[in-house]
């Protein structure tokens, strides 16, 4: 039997709040864990706390505006969820 593998997937990375904390504690437990998300722009900073891990991001990361805007890409979010190839 192969190994499982644990993909942790988050709608954004913007800054070190509530969700982002359990997303912490999460990759404290599963190290190796795939990490997902729709954008990311955390600073390396709160990255740390992430044990300097980046996400694999969607489309979205590359759009105009998206650093400060990423709301506004609200509807396009979960076309771009459906697209993480988690394979």
């Amino acid at each position: 039997m192969a190994p499982q593998r644990v993909a942790i997937i988050h709608e954004w990375l913007i800054t070190y709040g509530g969700s982002e904390k359990v997303v912490a504690e999460l990759l404290a437990l599963f190290p190796d864990a795939d990490l997902y998300a729709v954008v990311d722009f955390l600073s390396n900073d709160d990255r740390i706390k992430f044990g300097g891990k980046h996400a694999r991001t969607s489309f979205i990361q590359h759009l105009p505006f998206a650093a400060r805007r990423y709301k506004s890409y609200l509807p396009l979010m979960p076309l771009a969820i459906e697209q993480f190839d988690l394979s």
